[in-house]
């Protein structure tokens, strides 16, 4: 059997400083900033933790209430911290999970597989995020098309596409 993740010695337990639940705590910011490698102005960021616990112990408790992102938000509006930024910005921007990343790699197989070997990396990140970001049903699609002369033109079109 594999051993278990142990969550107590691991960087995510110092991920729990920035949930704005108790005072920020300097020593947990340094040790993620360590372990994130990074760049952070350690005296500055031991200034900016006072300043903000400071403003911190202020919040209404509506403000208390507040999801943690709201809370920097608000935190971020009301004071410039750069390093406690930096920090907070690296640590929120981690993904949770992989499943996009792997929705996205299932999608180029299916898209760039051996009969369509030709395609360039254009084409394929092209097709890419017209499937990830393109929301119309076809229907829509076709009534938008249908009203549209420009694409109507451009498709009955011989002229050379260009991609630019």
């Amino acid at each position: 059997m594999g051993d278990n993740f142990d969550f107590e010695k691991s960087i995510f337990k110092e991920f729990s400083a920035i949930n704005l639940e108790n005072d920020l705590n300097y020593e947990s910011l340094i040790i993620i900033s360590k372990s994130l490698n990074i760049n952070i102005n350690g005296d500055q960021l031991f200034d900016e933790c006072c300043n903000s616990n400071s403003i911190l112990s202020k919040f209404s408790s509506e403000d208390r209430n507040l999801k943690s992102s709201e809370k920097w938000c608000k935190l971020f509006s009301l004071i410039d911290i750069p390093n406690i930024l930096k920090i907070v910005e690296t640590v929120l921007a981690i993904p949770i999970g992989n499943d996009f990343v792997e929705r996205i790699f299932s999608i180029m197989h299916n898209l760039w597989s051996d009969e369509r070997n030709r395609l360039s990396v254009k084409m394929v990140k092209a097709e890419i995020c017209t499937k990830v970001n393109y929301s119309m049903t076809c229907s829509e699609f076709k009534n938008f098309v249908a009203n549209n002369t420009k694409f109507i033109n451009a498709a009955k079109s011989t002229n050379k596409y260009s991609f630019k």
